[in-house]
Formats: C-alpha cells, structure tokens, sequence
C-alpha cells in the first residue's frame, strides 16, 4: 500500500486501523523469518533405525548429554502470547493461561525473553482484563474478567443406587444410623455438586477415635470429585500469612487444624472462612486480591475437642465416631473406590431430589455436638444450660440477681469450673435472660419492699398464676432465695 492509500485510510478509517495493519504486517513478517531461521537451523532428523553420518552434530540438552530429549518447558510463540496471556488492569501484572498462574510482568519477560516479550507488550491485540474471579456460576462477563473455574473434570455415567451402596453404608454409619442425620447429610454433599459454586452456611465437625474411616469419605471420594478444586489443609495453612491455597477452592479438608491453646483464638477466623463471603488471596510477592469466598468445610480431628462451638451454634454438623470396623470393612471400601466409585457416587449425586434443602438449612443436633457445646461454653452459659434443662436442685423462674449469683458460685466450686465476676456472669447470662428492676419484699413476705434487679426467663408468664404480675415475681424470688440458701449450704441434692 502506498503513502497516499495510508493516508485515505487515516481519513476514512482513523489512525487506530493503520496501527492494526501495520503492526500485522510486522508480525507476519518476523513469524515467517523466524520460521525460515529455526528451518535453516533444524539439524536432520533419524529414525529410531537410521545412523547420522560420523561427524554429525547432534542437538544437545541442558544437561550437556548429546541425543538427549529437551527437557523445560516451551516458550510460546507470540500467537500463543496474545491468545493466552492478559494484562490485569491497575496492575504490574499478568494472567497465564497457559499454567493458570499469575505472574509479574518482569517475571514474564525473564520466561519468554525481551524481544518475544517487547512484541506482545506493544502488539494492539493483547488482552487487557479487569480482574481474575473465581467463578462457577457464570455472574461475571468472560470478556472482561478472567475465570478460574472450567467445570468439573468428572463423566457422565448412569447409575443406581445399588452401585453407590458401600459409601451410602459407610456414611449412615457416619451419622450414627441416625435417618434425619444421615440425609441431612447426603443432601449437604450433594447440593454443590448440583449447583457448582454453592456457598453452604454450615459445616461438619468428623472427630473420634483413629483408624475409624473418618478421612475416607472426605478425602478418598468427596475431595477427588472437585479435582483441582478440593484440597487439604492443615495448621500451618491456616497460621500462613500467605493465602494462595484459598484460591479457587471448593471443597476444603481441614486435618487437626486448631490445637488446644488456640481454639479460642481462631473460632472467628473460622467462622468467616465458613460463613463469608469474600476472602483475600494474599500470593507471594504479588498483590492481594479479593475472591469469592465459595470454599465448603470439613474438619476431621482425633481430638475429643477439635473446635470450641459457641451455645445455640447454628454452623456445624458434629460426627463422632468411635471404635473402628474390621479392617475387610475398609478393604471393600477401597476396592469401590479404585473400581470407580468416585465417578458413580459423583454421578448418583447430580440425580438425587433435594427437596426444601439449600445452603441456609441448619444441621440437626447430635449428641456428638452437644459434647462439645458443653466443652466450648464459659462456666455461666453451661450453668445455665443445666439450670433450665432441670439438672440442678433450682426452681426455674424469676430469681434476683443476687440469689443466682450465689448459686453459680456455689455450682463452680462443686464442679470445678472457673468462676467468672458478678459483672462478666450478669452479661453471658443476658443472652438468655431479660432482666428488670422490680419493687418486691425481699427475701421474706415480711421484709421492707426493695427495688431488685430479677432476672426472668423468657418464656415465662405470670397469667396462668394467681395473683398480679408484681406478687408472682414476688412469690417465684422468695421460693428460690429459699432453695439458693439450702443449695449453698449443701443441704440440696
């Protein structure tokens, strides 16, 4: 094209359609040199039965051993470079898609080389991306962002519930033969895998004894569906500063991940990691990011306390299993496994009916998670958690706040829990209870009438008792000043 054809074509077309063919051109002609030097370079090629004429120099590894495979990766071509790599915008930074890593621009021009690197850094064709989501749901438009997620790498098959049979028998064991347990469970499991990126609002706690299968199900069948998506993690992960492993995750094993001293410390670090929304990707030595949080959690642990459950918990589904099956137990279990059985559980789970069950669906109680409530709890909230289920020798009603006091106390010394201050009792016992100040005659019928701060239950009502509000509370604190004197003296069973 002549200098006057470029010229009609900026008037016509603008300067931006002469940048393009112009830089076409360009990387048309170093493509076809580059082609005729690496030609012209090519040492002949053998047969496996041909022998190079003596004196044939023949191409060498890094390794320095002559006739040698070259080892390393490829170095892409700058098609492959503007097809596969894009610019982060705001950033120093660039996405491979190639190895699905992000890289520093510096660190990929030390991969590729200066002048492969120059090309694509000035060619107008480059991808330019405003950010990297993970994102299975499709919310975010792929021309704009970079995703993460390509679907799960598992084939269809039909399958009957026959052939699923030895890992539904294993997790009805899980769940303690328990019917509401076990399809509770079987609905959590299946609920991401039928809907890919579900962020469940729940958990499970699997701990016992060793040796039992606890890490079988989540590990050697659950954690294998996600493939790339699944991992375990352990303390060290969890203390990191560096958050890499979070990245793209949907299903995550938690091995022994909170040790004793620590559990208090890190219940709300998990709890987000649960329950949150977002989470930041902190690489090293490149910028963090913010990421959908649409990590699923499984805790497994020997321990007889793996994690500190706050009262009314709403977040876990707790298992304990104890004494271990015969080791043939195991041996089918396996054999299912390498058989296929990931691929058939995965596939029967697409196809079960979930009915009314979603992310938001709450766990069931266990034994097993009452356990550790009890074990989590501060000395007031499991006081009173044995005052209303009527374990202690204390009527359940309106008491003074004085009186209920000096029956935890008392409680502490005789079961050996640490006693907190009236100030930090009074605010635990406030997440339970509604107190008032009411003018009564305290502690006797004869006594002066005093404004005393009551403490009352909220399902209690004075209309089914004789007498006006005032005189009911008046007679219920009366009754359980006198029980509170006999409970302190010892007199109480």
């Amino acid at each position: 094209m002549s200098q006057s054809d470029f010229n009609d074509l900026h008037v016509s077309a603008g300067l931006t359609v002469v940048r393009q063919q112009v830089m076409d051109a360009v990387d048309q002609a170093r493509a076809a040199a580059n082609d005729s030097a690496q030609e012209a370079e090519a040492p002949p090629e053998y047969g496996d039965d041909e022998v190079p004429p003596e004196g044939t120099d023949l191409p060498r590894s890094p390794s320095g051993q002559g006739g040698a495979k070259q080892r390393g990766m490829r170095v892409p071509s700058l098609e492959e470079l503007i097809e596969h790599f894009a610019l982060i915008y705001g950033t120093d930074t660039v996405f491979d898609g190639i190895t699905r890593k992000v890289m520093r621009l510096s660190h990929m021009r030390e991969a590729v080389g200066p002048e492969c690197y120059k090309l694509w850094r000035d060619c107008v064709r480059r991808m330019v991306v405003r950010g990297i989501v993970f994102d299975p749901v499709g919310q975010y438009d792929e021309n704009e962002y970079v995703n993460l997620y390509d679907g799960l790498d598992m084939n269809a098959a039909e399958v009957s519930e026959q052939d699923v049979k030895p890992i539904l028998q294993h997790i009805h064991w899980m769940a303690g033969g328990d019917e509401t347990v076990y399809r509770w469970l079987i609905s959590w499991i299946a609920y991401p895998i039928q809907n890919p990126g579900a962020k469940m609002q729940s958990s499970i706690i699997n701990y016992g004894a060793e040796g039992t299968g606890k890490s079988f199900l989540w590990e050697q069948v659950v954690k294998r569906m996600y493939g790339r998506y699944g991992i375990t993690v352990g303390q060290a992960q969890l203390e990191s500063q560096f958050t890499t492993w979070k990245s793209h995750k949907l299903f995550v094993v938690a091995e022994e991940v909170v040790s004793r001293a620590e559990k208090a410390h890190y219940k709300g670090q998990l709890k987000h990691m649960v329950t949150g929304d977002k989470h930041i990707i902190n690489e090293k030595n490149l910028p963090e990011r913010e990421e959908d949080n649409l990590m699923n959690f499984v805790f497994l642990s020997n321990n007889t306390q793996p994690l500190e459950l706050d009262y009314g918990d709403r977040r876990y589904l707790a298992l304990f299993m104890g004494q271990p099956k015969p080791r043939a137990y195991y041996a089918e279990l396996g054999e299912w496994v390498e058989s296929g059985g990931v691929e058939l559980f995965y596939n029967w789970l697409k196809t079960i009916p979930l009915g009314n069950f979603g992310p938001h669906t709450q766990p069931p109680m266990t034994e097993a998670k009452e356990s550790l409530i009890d074990m989590s709890i501060p000395s007031p909230q499991f006081f009173y958690r044995q005052w209303v289920g009527e374990d202690l020798p204390l009527p359940v009603g309106p008491v003074v706040n004085d009186d209920l006091y000096t029956a935890y106390q008392r409680w502490c010394e005789r079961s050996r829990e640490y006693v907190m201050s009236h100030r930090k009792f009074s605010g635990e016992i406030k997440r339970f209870m509604r107190q008032e100040r009411v003018d009564i005659h305290h502690p006797e019928s004869d006594s002066p009438r005093r404004t005393k701060r009551v403490w009352l239950p909220d399902d209690w009502h004075h209309d089914a008792l004789e007498g006006t509000r005032i005189e009911c509370i008046q007679r219920a604190c009366q009754a359980a000043h006198a029980e509170v004197g006999r409970y302190h003296k010892g007199e109480a069973a």
